[in-house]
């Protein structure tokens, strides 16, 4: 369950015409009960804590939605400026060293060569 996309709140399943027939323009100004950032960095960061602990020195294979990853990896690298906009069937590879995480490949699709 934790790996699941972003809670949304009320606006889950819902298009831009919609919330605005229902809440206005403004819309994306009220509380829409969307899961926040840090409850989405805490649940990925939990999940990567909880995978090091069961299989440590082992290689894991984890397969999850692309925004809930990209925030999982600000959170494990530190870093604002990476998880963007990670592509579809991309493979990113990290290695722990015990005090911090660091890419080995990130989102790559080679893979997906027709070559």
């Amino acid at each position: 369950m934790r790996l699941r996309e972003m809670d949304r709140g009320k606006i889950a399943d819902t298009i831009e015409a919609e919330r605005v027939a229902r809440w206005g323009e403004n819309w994306n100004e009220l509380d829409m009960n969307q899961e926040t950032h840090e409850s989405i960095h805490a649940r990925g960061i939990d999940f990567v804590r909880d995978i090091a602990s069961w299989y440590a020195g082992q290689k894991v294979l984890v397969v999850t939605h692309g925004y809930f990853l990209g925030q999982t990896f600000k959170e494990l690298m530190k870093d604002e400026s990476t998880g963007y906009e990670l592509r579809n069937t991309s493979v990113t590879t990290i290695i722990n060293n015990g005090e911090k995480s660091e890419y080995v490949l990130y989102d790559c699709i080679r893979h997906l060569s027709e070559n």
